[in-house]
């Protein structure tokens, strides 16, 4: 093998003959249909036992489809490899024992763990994505081959990005809109997901400046549309990595380049701390990472060795998380940590050796990238700024899951950069046969085990109890009393001369309500009602009857009925609402919003919406 055909990316050879180029391309099906499909593929998990799953544009029936997709282009990449290059493909590709190594303590945990079906799902998920980090290893270092998956990879990303920013901006579908608080988020599941995919898309945009036309195109276009749909995505982590991990690649622009970001860099930080700190965020919710966290190690003391197994966080952490944390958290936001909480100190150790070995390689691929191959250069530190950006977000925030699918394929492409093209050797019959029957094995047992796992029932302590009711009277002149706290603080009190329970409909029904609303020590909002219904596990409070507001800047407002949001930290009024302020200027409509203050009330009615604000 010479010099020259390292750097050209190529090898002078004969002619493929067809049976050659039908295998090539059965070995590229799952890559292609990775980075093809990459935008699409976290849809997958609408077919995970594991909950909350986000808002999925499309409905389980596109996850099943995206199933059978992906699982013949995975059976068609595992076939031609061993039929082609034998079991040397597995064993002699960079990083193969570390990623197997997570691959099976990943399914240890799984087996051993609180549910092996929701386990299952990421241990497949692994599984395809080692198939795929293989094929991709012996592949991509052709320059034609890894420009065709660059190609797709713009290609679907562009769509995505734009599809993000027109939902966005359209607000559409509204109930997306609103569950996303407004944030970017497009065909991904959480807009903290969308951003950390376009913290990759971004700098391999960037990256194809020393790219051939067409990618030098498709990469302006990338990083131009990645930049709208990342800060659209307010995904405040994935903004500071890529401020972090950027520089990486600018600086090998030149100076112009590397006074433009420094310029753009402060003007992000300094918006992105002032301006822009709380939008589309609960500032109240800022501190809830440090519970999450807290809770996640609760778990982690008591899963030590093997932990929960895959996907099992959100099953435990409701038992063991802080007294006034959300009950609803399906990772630990922080990536090490929920390995640790998932996998244990196994597990924990394999991700360990996987970085340590990867960094090693990817010190020595860039070693052989000769100094004069720009275009692979700019890829290679692409990559890598990539990665510290996606590192420092999965820090804070962000699903294992969808770290293993976006990072696997991405090492694998970085390390074919200082690789040569290597042919498909001729694996005697004997050994292609012994690894194709042990594949088929393996994949029969884990359809086996699936198909005889039970059907995902209530917890057997919920099933077996009787329909109840407990009942709550005031007694000398005492209310019954309910308190809410969030985040360490007294969010409502909530006070009635009788609270009933029916477990039949998980509700609580409360009449003669007082509801205050304090901020710190300060009363800011009373609340009256007849009558009024909570649920467990939700901070709504739903008032009925003929329902009056008094701010304490002296501000009212009265309808037939307000519910409390607690996501949103506003009352929704229906009917017959009528708002008036300390010096008689008022409002009517017949449904509004207002802040917990009454200091600023959008009203909906025949004229159209009106606002007004009231008070100091």
């Amino acid at each position: 093998m010479t010099d020259a055909s390292v750097a050209g990316g190529r090898m002078s050879s004969v002619a493929p003959s067809l049976g050659d180029r039908i295998g090539r391309a059965a070995e590229l099906a799952l890559p292609i249909t990775l980075f093809a499909l990459m935008p699409v593929l976290p849809m997958l998990v609408l077919l995970a036992d594991v909950l909350p799953r986000g808002v999925a544009i499309g409905g389980k029936g596109y996850a099943v489809a995206l199933f059978v997709v992906t699982a013949a282009a995975t059976l068609s990449t595992l076939l031609a490899l061993v039929v082609r290059r034998g079991a040397r493909a597995f064993v002699e590709a960079p990083l193969s024992l570390p990623l197997l190594a997570m691959i099976a303590t990943a399914l240890l945990a799984g087996i051993i763990g609180v549910s092996f079906r929701a386990s299952l799902f990421e241990v497949l998920s692994e599984v395809g994505n080692f198939i795929a980090f293989i094929a991709i290893v012996w592949n991509a270092p052709d320059a034609r081959t890894r420009r065709t998956l660059l190609t797709c990879y713009f290609v679907a990303g562009i769509a995505a990005a734009l599809f993000g920013v027109a939902l966005t901006l359209t607000r559409h579908p509204p109930e997306m809109f609103a569950y996303q608080h407004g944030r970017a988020a497009g065909t991904f599941l959480q807009p903290n997901e969308f951003g950390g995919y376009l913290l990759f898309f971004i700098p391999l945009g960037l990256a194809q400046a020393a790219a051939p036309p067409l990618l030098r195109r498709l990469g302006a276009a990338a990083s131009i549309i990645g930049v709208v749909a990342l800060a659209l995505s307010v995904s405040r982590a994935a903004w500071l990595g890529l401020l972090i991990g950027l520089p990486v690649l600018v600086w090998r622009f030149g100076r112009t380049a590397k006074i433009t970001f420094a310029v753009a860099a402060v003007a992000a930080l300094v918006l992105g701390t002032t301006t822009f700190r709380d939008v589309a965020h609960d500032p109240s919710e800022n501190p809830s990472r440090i519970a999450v966290w807290q809770g996640a190690l609760r778990i982690a003391q008591r899963f030590a060795l093997t932990g929960v197994g895959p996907l099992g966080f959100s099953k435990v952490y409701p038992a063991l998380k802080q007294p006034d944390a959300a009950v609803d958290e399906v990772h630990a936001h922080d990536l090490p940590l929920n390995v640790l909480v998932e996998n244990g100190v196994l597990g924990l150790a394999a991700f360990v050796w996987t970085i340590v070995a990867g960094i090693g390689e990817a010190r020595r691929t860039n070693a052989r990238i000769p100094p004069d191959d720009r275009e692979r250069a700019l890829l290679f530190y692409a990559l890598v700024a990539a990665f510290v950006a996606s590192a420092l977000q999965a820090a804070i925030d962000v699903v294992t899951t969808f770290v293993f699918l976006l990072w696997w394929p991405m090492m694998a492409l970085m390390f074919s950069l200082g690789r040569a093209p290597s042919p498909a050797g001729s694996p005697t019959a004997r050994t292609a046969a012994a690894v194709l029957v042990c594949s088929l094995l393996v994949l029969g047992g884990c359809a086996s085990k699936t198909a005889s796992l039970p059907e995902p029932t209530p917890s057997p302590s919920v099933q077996a109890q009787p329909p109840y009711y407990i009942v709550a009277n005031s007694q000398n002149g005492r209310p019954v009393e309910l308190r809410e706290i969030h985040n360490g603080q007294l969010e409502y009190l909530l006070n009635a001369s009788r609270i009933e329970y029916a477990t039949a409909d998980s509700k609580g029904t409360l009449n003669d309500v007082a509801l205050r609303f304090y901020k710190g020590r300060t009363l800011r909002l009373r609340v009256t009602a007849p009558s009024a219904e909570v649920r467990p596990n939700d901070r709504n409070v739903s008032l009925s009857g003929g329902v009056r507001a008094a701010g304490a800047n002296g501000a009212s407002m009265v309808a037939h009925s307000m519910e409390y949001d607690g996501n949103r930290h506003i009352l929704v009024a229906d009917g017959a609402v009528h708002a008036q302020d300390d010096r008689g200027n008022s409002i009517d409509g017949d449904r509004a919003e207002a802040d917990l203050d009454l200091h600023r009330v959008r009203v909906w009615g025949p004229n159209g919406e009106q606002t007004m604000t009231f008070g100091k």
